[in-house]
């Protein structure tokens, strides 16, 4: 392992496949219990080792549904390499299409069923663990002298996805209602922004990117004509594979933003309004092989945006300051006096570069208050940082709790429709923790 020198920056990467084996995939599941037939593309889980001479971190990146098992896993980690939690980025890219992988008894979508997916759960996580492991001594024993650079871009393939909707009762009232769909009048993030990491030689060694969007576009396809689905890393997993394809050698983490609004602008779920009622209508593609296509034209247009910031980047920095810090915001529920709503804040500074981690989902406004105020510019927000410490679920602005509350006789069907938020609480809240969280580690 090379020899640290205070004050000088250095890096290591390493990845591993963390596809099921064939023999476990007829009994893993999926978000909503749904069981897989075979493997579109594979999985991937990435770990990137910095220090400054002083401190280390590790950014530690799955291409599946949540970062798993962080209660147990980080500490594990933490005793491993002697890297404090603080100084530990460990996240999913909130992939729909990859098999869940850690006991969520809360939760009525990722319940294991019989005892054969109790068995696979149970072997598909003991895989990724062991994998996970190895990945961060490879990284820790890959670290070298290094230089850091950064740059920002736009991707033009997400969109709102909480759509108005407008049902038309037979009494003739018309009742406004939110639902999956485009929203396209409202407002969303389109900046991309890519950091990368080269040897002393202008060698790439590692990428790291964040875009706010859902990675759903593959999610309930149609693998068999059971409807069974097909394995996929989805845009974060195939744009990742296509920055190391470019970059030989090197190791590309996808990040996902504040995206808890925010949808690929097309995907295999397609929604609109029935010309009869305003009812949402929704469609399904017919076989996994048209949304695969569809999703790989996605994926390699954001991959060529992503490119564009990728040619401007000039890695100059040898020298950077790397340190973290951990913040709980707590707020009141509507309905209890006794429970409050948890939100698990991460920061972790790579120079000038602060990358804020969040418990749960965050919707893209709060994202844009968190960048606006902080004190280092180049500040991007990561959901599902170390969610199932705490999920937070949706962290829904005033706006979409209002809309999502309104009484209308018809179901409204947006994710976190149900959400216990007490408004104009979170948004004060998380700007105090946020704030609290820079003074930490400037």
């Amino acid at each position: 392992m090379f020899e640290f020198m205070n004050g000088k920056f250095v890096c290591g990467a390493a990845k591993a496949d963390i596809t099921p084996e064939e023999s476990l995939i007829k009994d893993l599941y999926g978000l909503m219990s749904i069981s897989y037939a075979g493997v579109l593309d594979p999985l991937f889980l990435r770990v990137l080792a910095f220090s400054d001479g002083g401190q280390k971190a590790l950014v530690v990146s799955f291409d599946l549904d949540k970062a798993p098992n962080p209660v147990t896993w980080i500490p594990e980690i933490v005793g491993m390499t002697g890297i404090s939690e603080e100084n530990i980025s460990y996240f999913s890219t909130h992939n729909h299409s990859a098999p869940l992988h850690t006991m969520r008894p809360g939760d009525p979508h990722a319940a294991p069923k019989t005892q054969e997916q109790k068995e696979a759960l149970t072997l598909y996580e003991a895989f990724i663990k062991e994998k996970l492991f190895d990945a961060v001594r490879e990284a820790l024993e890959n670290m070298q002298p290094a230089k850091m650079g950064y740059g920002w871009g736009e991707s033009y393939i997400n969109m709102n996805r909480n759509a108005e909707f407008y049902y038309e009762a037979e009494d003739g009232e018309i009742y406004p209602y939110v639902a999956l769909g485009a929203h396209d009048s409202a407002p969303v993030d389109r900046s991309v922004f890519v950091m990368k990491i080269e040897d002393l030689n202008g060698t790439p060694l590692a990428f790291f990117v964040n875009y706010a969007v859902h990675c759903c576009t593959m999610f309930r396809n149609r693998y068999d004509e059971e409807g069974h689905m097909g394995i996929s890393g989805d845009i974060a997993g195939n744009v990742s594979r296509s920055i190391e394809e470019k970059f030989l050698g090197s190791v590309a983490v996808w990040s996902s933003g504040a995206a808890g609004d925010v949808n690929p602008i097309i995907g295999n779920e397609v929604y609109y309004p029935s010309p009869e009622d305003g009812s949402r209508i929704e469609w399904l593609f017919p076989d996994a092989e048209t949304i695969h296509t569809v999703m790989l034209s996605l994926a390699y247009r954001h991959f060529a945006d992503i490119l564009r910031v990728i040619r401007q980047i000039s890695c100059t920095s040898d020298s950077v300051k790397v340190g973290g810090a951990l913040e709980w915001s707590e707020t009141p529920f509507v309905d209890s006096e006794e429970e409050t709503y948890g939100i698990r804040l991460h920061l972790l500074r790579l120079g000038d570069v602060a990358l804020c981690g969040i418990g749960g989902e965050l919707f893209g406004s709060f994202g844009r208050q968190i960048r606006q105020n902080a004190p280092l510019k180049n500040t991007v927000v990561i959901n599902h940082d170390a969610s199932l410490i705490r999920d937070a679920g949706y962290i829904m602005d005033d706006e979409a709790l209002a809309r999502v509350r309104r009484k209308v006789p018809k179901k409204g069907m947006v994710p976190g429709a149900g959400n216990r938020i007490e408004a104009g609480k979170v948004g004060p809240s998380l700007e105090e923790h946020t704030k609290s969280l820079f003074q930490k580690v400037l």
